[in-house]
């Protein structure tokens, strides 16, 4: 990040990390509040939101907090994906190997 090493408040510092995580959250919304909820697109959202907090963590002062969200986030998308949170509607026809929203939707 380009903005390492200045004296910027942190909200400036983070702006697109923030924009792009209240994107994740506005899409994880909208699919829980649909009726029948996928499981692989929450995870997908869940797996662009750890890779923006691990982008965070690269420069970050404080990193205990954040790697033990990281942590936490990683085991809940790897029990979506194994099956053991398996309260979700999963589609036959659905490739677990490819992100539903595509490779990227950082800002």
């Amino acid at each position: 990040m380009a903005l390492q090493g200045t004296n910027q408040d942190s909200d400036d510092f983070y702006a697109g990390e923030i924009a792009a995580l209240k994107v994740l959250r506005d899409l994880a919304i909208a699919e829980i509040s649909a009726t029948s909820v996928n499981g692989f697109v929450l995870a997908d959202l869940l797996e662009q939101a750890i890779a923006i907090a691990e982008e965070i963590y690269e420069t970050a002062d404080s990193k205990t907090a954040l790697a033990e969200a990281i942590n936490d986030s990683k085991a809940v998308v790897a029990a979506i994906y194994d099956g053991t949170i398996d309260d979700f509607t999963i589609p036959e026809d659905l490739e677990v190997d490819t992100p539903i929203l595509g490779e990227n939707l950082m800002i």
